[in-house]
């Protein structure tokens, strides 16, 4: 077992102190002085009430107080028109705005729990999420009406956005000051948001996320990034996911930083943003990373852009260089995690491009602990892969189904990842696969980033590769590859096997090769790899 805690300096460490979960688990956890997500604002409001925090959209601004006095006149209307209390699941299918911000801090001050729901998907995956997850009402923008308004055939209690920003209802103005119940001493470990995710397993789950786990994981941000008041950063990934809520979102407001919101991710406007405005940090995922650099001849200057945080997927090393190469003084700092772990489990404690470990998921944060072990649970050794099992401060500690707790924890509370990976004697962990895409080449076992780092690094041009498992009558399986070339590079399936040759085992070289303008995503932007092996082998048995 490796624990985060004892890779950080006494300075860290000293914050520390052990918390008994309510399920048993011990953990190591931050010694915090607030108790639920709203005290954040609170918190920013008292101290910085007139500093801009967010700037919409459309490049109007927000103060902290404006934030809170929008959060208090939301929680107002919805504890008295429509009797949200603790423990009420309310929907929000709300694209990224200011108003989605003041709408979670509002359901967390009445103890309710926030389901972020994905803006892109359509009717009727959104009516089996709300359904799935038994929501109590659903609050939606107004792009939404025909699903969920007075004329749709839905039974559910439906909140048009629109209606709460109303001044003019019935309650008026003088609700928004009226006192409403306020424990936030007894919402420490309450569940603050829901999310639908096909987890560790693929089968459908409901991961519930506390006040402490949340706050466990924006504090870790700040302590390990170096975030302060001075910072700045925009958010274009979607704020239904962990990283758009909690990473960038909670993380800004806990250090009263600045933070502008795109509702919809372009990836040109985001670097001419960050060169406009002087943003200091950038989080998100490789896809997103990878389309910035689609743009680099559209800025000349991105010297106060100092860090740079990716996560949700792997990312090849030669990207991460690339990147270095465009934005030297940007130090990129690798997350590993998932919804599970409230964002991060590992973070990268220096500039991956300058680190001996550049292919690795950094260390786990301070709060957190990680073991690697065989299918039967026996820890293995140093630099061993195995499976990833995961634990701490940050760490769901069950999840809503009892039969999936029991395929997805051991009998001591460790998650199962899913994923298989392994430690270095200095605490680095190096995520090698998903148990479920490695290739199994006539008994052969073909780690797939392996393959995909080879071919990032040995084919030029190569912007975006997926190696999967294709079925094959002799082998079991063989190794197929779908590549997205850079505009200019063409090459033969014939030509990428010669040229990984020299650097591959044999079993290791795909046999199938594919080439695509660019590799089909999931609906949360990461590369979809069951369509992937779909369309592969498709072609290979045709």
């Amino acid at each position: 077992m490796i624990q985060g805690k004892q890779f950080y300096s006494s300075t860290i460490t000293s914050r520390l102190q052990k918390v008994r979960m309510p399920s048993g688990v011990v953990v190591n956890a931050f010694k915090i002085g607030h108790s639920t997500l709203y005290d954040l604002l609170d918190s920013a409001s008292e101290v910085a009430p007139e500093k801009v925090f967010i700037i919409d959209d459309n490049g109007k601004q927000y103060t902290f107080s404006d934030l809170k006095l929008e959060a208090d006149t939301f929680a107002s209307k919805l504890a008295n028109e429509y009797e949200v209390a603790r423990g009420s699941v309310v929907g929000l299918l709300i694209f990224n705005s200011f108003e989605i911000c003041a709408l979670f801090l509002a359901l967390n001050k009445l103890g309710a729990i926030a389901v972020p729901l994905a803006t892109k998907l359509r009717h009727e995956k959104i009516q089996y999420l709300v359904d799935y997850a038994e929501l109590d009402c659903i609050i939606y923008s107004d792009k939404y009406d025909d699903w969920f308004g007075g004329d749709s055939d839905s039974q559910l209690e439906s909140i048009s956005l629109n209606s709460l920003k109303d001044t003019e209802s019935s309650l008026g103005q003088h609700l928004i000051h009226k006192t409403l119940p306020y424990e936030p001493e007894t919402l420490r470990f309450a569940d603050a948001a829901m999310f639908m995710t096909s987890g560790t397993t693929g089968a459908s789950k409901k991961v519930l996320l506390t006040n402490f786990s949340i706050l466990q994981a924006v504090e870790s941000y700040e302590v390990i990034l170096g975030t302060t008041e001075n910072d700045s950063t925009v958010v274009a990934t979607p704020m239904y996911y962990v990283t758009g809520l909690i990473a960038i979102f909670l993380l800004t407001l806990k250090v009263r930083a600045k933070m502008y919101i795109h509702k919809f991710f372009d990836s040109e406007r985001v670097v001419k943003t960050i060169e406009k405005e002087g943003l200091t940090f950038f989080h998100a995922s490789p896809t997103v990373f990878i389309k910035l650099l689609e743009h680099r001849s559209a800025v000349s200057d991105l010297s106060k852009l100092h860090t740079l945080i990716c996560g949700s997927a792997h990312m090849p090393s030669d990207k991460i260089r690339e990147l270095n190469d465009w934005i030297p003084n940007a130090a990129f700092r690798t997350v590993y995690g998932m919804t599970e772990t409230s964002s991060p489990f590992s973070i990268m404690p220096t500039a991956a491009a300058l680190s001996k470990f550049i292919e690795s998921s950094g260390i786990p944060i301070p709060v957190n602990e990680v073991r690697i072990v065989n299918d039967d649970d026996e820890d293995l050794a140093f630099n061993t892969a195995g499976n990833v099992l995961l634990r701490g401060a940050t760490v769901i500690t069950s999840y809503f189904d009892a039969q999936i707790n029991k395929d997805s924890f051991t009998t001591d509370g460790w998650l199962r990842s899913g994923d298989i990976g392994y430690v270095n004697e200095e605490g680095y962990l190096f995520i090698v696969d998903r148990k479920k895409d490695i290739v199994n080449c006539g008994g052969e076992k073909v780690w797939t980033y392996e393959v995909e780092e080879a071919i990032h690094h040995y084919i030029e041009g190569v912007d975006e590769v997926a190696v999967v498992g294709v079925p094959d009558e002799v082998y079991g399986e063989i190794v197929g590859s779908l590549i997205a070339l850079r505009h200019g590079y063409e090459y033969s399936q014939e030509k990428i096997i010669e040229l990984l040759s020299p650097h591959l085992a044999k079993f290791q070289i795909p046999r199938k090769v594919m080439f695509v303008d660019s590799l089909p995503k999931t609906e949360n932007s990461k590369i979809d790899k069951k369509l992937i092996k779909k369309i592969i082998a498709d072609d290979y048995c045709s």
